[in-house]
């Protein structure tokens, strides 16, 4: 298995490279860079996995080497490492898929844990499936292997933004309320069936008994439009399997660019009242 390879930038000299030699120890294959310039020049050259840059660069800023990378090609994963941000820096990090946001000095265990989740899976995994903690940290970085996942496909934009979307909203669903202790494992398969896309979302959690909680949904009623509304809009169709104690899966099927969606049931909208 090829090692990862990550481009890391930073005008720092010492910090790159101890950082550098640290991931180089791990296993990493690691190519440096002082600035935007060089560090566009560095990724034409060849393959990387993950863009490593600080927010604050001498000729410019991490966001603005992000975004003319990923106008090269959308398939490589990003954090962004800073002592100092901004509201603004943080919603350009979300628009330009920044899986994780290190805060300076970070622990190099902390930028480990991050590249080491985007390795390749071992022989006889699935690699349509990825896995995460359901908590905060965990959703943020399986979101952009979601997204990564999606261009790997080729799946027409409109398809994609649904998907993530969806996909995403039963996501933030897990972290809300499948695990009511503490964060445990949500998993989530991508993967093309017979011309469609199919998205499934499963937890471990505490689950619900789907029968009497759609029956409750349906009398209650609630003027406000919940999350998985909009879900049950967006997707062909919607399947949700859940079991007391046993955790919930959640399956949503999308048409690819031609296909036409049908209606949701009345009780498939009543069912997304659940996770509002």
């Amino acid at each position: 298995m090829s090692p990862v390879r990550v481009l890391l930038v930073d005008d720092e000299t010492e910090l790159r490279d101890a950082v550098a030699e640290a991931l180089a120890l791990e296993g990493f294959a690691v190519d440096q860079a002082s600035g935007v310039a060089e560090a566009e020049a560095k990724f034409v050259e060849g393959k990387t996995d993950w863009v490593v840059t600080d927010l604050r660069l001498a000729d410019g800023s991490g966001i603005e080497l992000l975004d003319r990378l990923r106008s090269r090609d959308a398939r490589f994963l990003a954090a962004i490492a800073t002592g100092f941000g901004t509201y603004e820096d943080a919603l350009d990090a979300i628009r330009l898929r920044v899986a994780a946001f290190l805060t300076k000095p970070f622990p190099l265990e902390e930028l480990l844990r991050c590249l080491r989740e985007s390795q390749a899976p071992t022989a006889g995994e699935d690699p349509a499936r990825l896995s995460a903690i359901a908590d905060r940290a965990g959703i943020a970085r399986i979101e952009a292997r979601v997204r990564q996942r999606l261009d790997a496909l080729g799946v027409d934009g409109e398809t994609a933004h649904e998907a993530f979307a969806c996909t995403r909203e039963a996501l933030r669903n897990a972290e809300r309320h499948a695990y009511p202790d503490s964060p445990g494992p949500v998993e989530v398969s991508v993967a093309l069936d017979d011309g469609e896309l199919v998205a499934e979302v499963a937890d471990h959690g505490r689950g619900f008994e789907v029968g009497k909680a759609i029956a409750a949904a349906i009398s209650e009623r609630p003027e406000r439009v919940p999350g998985l509304v909009r879900l049950h809009r967006d997707a062909a169709s919607v399947r949700v399997r859940s079991e007391p104690g046993r955790g919930t899966t959640v399956t949503c099927r999308f048409p690819l660019a031609g296909r036409a969606k049908r209606a949701a049931t009345e009780d498939e909208l009543a069912l997304a009242l659940l996770w509002s």
